[in-house]
């Protein structure tokens, strides 16, 4: 399968080199990281979802979860300009 994005939630009580450690083993596996949360301890990733397992089994993870990122539309916005006659 290919690449999907996940939440990954990580323990509270993980340091910031802990933290840092599971950014650096997802992205050694292949996977990018779109958004990282230091604050709240979360992470969303995208990995090939054959990752997902050795994700979970970090001893840091909480919860992987599944998530779809879609791109909001443009709304088209016509502006009529008066003439100066």
């Amino acid at each position: 399968m290919g690449p999907e994005n996940f939440i990954v939630r990580i323990n509270n009580r993980c340091t910031e080199q802990e933290f840092v450690s599971i950014i650096d083993s997802v992205r050694k596996h292949g996977g990018e990281i779109v958004a990282q949360f230091p604050k709240q301890s979360t992470l969303i990733i995208t990995i090939d979802s054959s990752l997902k397992e050795q994700v979970e089994a970090m001893p840091k993870v909480e919860l992987v979860g599944g998530i779809q990122i879609q791109p909001k539309p443009l709304r088209r916005i016509r502006v009529r300009q008066r003439s100066t006659q």
